[in-house]
Formats: C-alpha cells, structure tokens, sequence
C-alpha cells in the first residue's frame, strides 16, 4: 500500500511522502550435500504475504520452504521543487551527483527506445550515424511522471471511449465499494 503526505513551503508542497513498505524473507535451498542453505531476499510487501501464508517462495518455478524474517513500512520523501531539493540535500555536490545519476538513468533509457523503436510492421527504424549520437537535447526533454492507479484506470476508461461522466460515475461507484470493504482510497 502506498500513501502520500504533503510538507508546504512558501513556494507550494516542496517535499512529499510517500509510504513504502518491503521485506527481507528468507527461502531454504538444500544443497547436494543435503545441507540448508539459506538464500535471503528483499521483497515488496504483496510477495512477503505470499510468503507468510504458504511458507513457501517461488523461484523460476520452483517452491522453496521460506519465511519473513522482517517487514517495514519506509517513509520515502520526494521533491517537488528546487526548494524541496535543497531542503532535502543541502550539500551542493550531492544535488549533481543525485541529478547526474538520475540523467544517467533517463538518457540510457532514452537510448534503448531509440535503439529498439520499431515501425508499424515490427522494422527497426533507428539509423546508425558516423558521429557519436548526441543526446544532450535529450536531457531538457520533459519526462512524463508516473500515473497513480486512479490515474491509470481513468486512462483505460478513456480508451474504451466511455463519455467523461461515465468514466465519473464508475469511478464512484468504485470508490464506494472500495471504502466499503475497507478497501484503500482511490488517488493514494
């Protein structure tokens, strides 16, 4: 379950939250000798209930005999502006290698679509130059966030070309239903 907590400054919600919770299992691999050989994982929590209810993990198929050694909620913030950035880092020589990091992250991935893009009848289009492929103008590229699950469903819904007020009127219906069974709220 993911929630989210706000933190205002005078610029708007600098920092925000959200909740994460993970676990470390441990599953049992008996060796050739017959020995116990006990194999630690970290693991969201969805797959640490698995765990905590069968007893057992699956790898490539196979069930081992497994159980939680420890579950824990983390509070993980995350700026939402250069304020909040410099509230949560106040080291200047942090701040870039955070940011060249994270470049790092976008422009690699920017590379693999441009290497595996594909027209309509499943062709490579990427074309090979003699230069070096410059992907600086890539970098001010603005990146699309993540949808939220109400996000994603309000999407889906839109696909199916369902009017705006039906997309509405479902989507309450299902927030109903969910706080109801004590389900979470939808947006969280």
């Amino acid at each position: 379950m993911s929630t989210t907590t706000t933190i205002p400054s005078s610029s708007g919600l600098a920092i925000s939250y959200s909740l994460s919770t993970r676990a470390r299992i441990a599953y049992n691999v008996v060796g050739e000798d017959g020995k116990d050989n006990w194999i630690r994982k970290e693991v969201p929590e969805e797959e640490a209930k698995k765990v905590e209810t069968s007893a057992e993990f699956e790898v490539k198929g196979v069930k081992y005999p497994a159980l939680v050694e420890v579950i824990q909620t983390f509070k993980v913030p995350s700026a939402n502006t250069l304020e909040g950035i410099q509230q949560l880092v106040p080291d200047e020589e942090e701040i870039v290698n955070l940011f060249s990091g994270g470049l790092s992250v976008k422009l690699g991935n920017k590379i693999r679509s441009r290497l595996m893009a594909t027209d309509d009848d499943g062709n490579f289009t990427f074309e090979p130059t003699e230069q070096p492929f410059d992907m600086t103008a890539d970098a001010a590229i603005k990146t699309n966030r993540r949808l939220t699950e109400d996000e994603k469903l309000q999407k889906s819904l839109q696909e199916v070309q369902l009017t705006p007020e039906k997309i509405q009127e479902l989507m309450a219906v299902l927030q109903a239903k969910l706080s109801a069974s004590g389900g979470a709220a939808l947006g969280q």
